[in-house]
């Protein structure tokens, strides 16, 4: 085997261990939360546009208030992190002779899968395969952007 002696690695390992630990793990994610905010938020917008084109398909009457509930929010993972785009559950104003309210997630299920009373009309899906590889590009770019520019700070902050 050989060996391999690699110069100024100690200045390296110094100016990754100087970047902010919120580069991927901090509390609020840091970076990297504010990068994939910003691939979710092409993906909601397509979203929003799809939904509304549901909507409209069939001449339905909209209340908006499954336009307005949809969200970005923080998920639970044990060893990295993500992201999730979801209904907030909101319930819809109770209509006479109803025993429950529906809520913006039965409408959002609903809508995506349909019943055997009504077809389906996706909107979830057809958003996320439009929008999954320009979203990767603008996380994977944006992170670069970032992590550069903190790591410059720290080489210059070194000097």
């Amino acid at each position: 085997m050989a060996d391999i002696d690699i110069k100024g690695i100690d200045n390296v390992l110094n100016t990754l261990n100087k970047l902010p630990r919120d580069v991927a793990s901090s509390s609020q994610g840091g970076m990297v939360n504010l990068s994939m905010r910003k691939g979710a938020r092409l993906i909601q917008a397509k979203q929003k546009v799809m939904l509304q084109a549901s909507i409209d398909k069939n001449g339905s009457e909209s209340t908006g208030l499954l336009m307005k509930n949809l969200q970005i929010k923080r998920g639970r993972t044990n060893n990295g992190h993500k992201l999730v785009l979801t209904v907030r559950r909101k319930s819809y104003p109770k209509k006479e002779g109803q025993k429950k309210a529906a809520t913006t997630r039965q409408t959002a299920q609903l809508m995506e899968y349909g019943s055997s009373h009504q077809p389906e009309q996706p909107w979830v899906r057809p958003a996320f395969v439009a929008t999954a590889s320009t979203s990767i590009a603008t996380i994977t770019d944006d992170l670069k952007k970032r992590v550069d520019k903190a790591a410059q700070k720290y080489l210059s902050e070194g000097k």
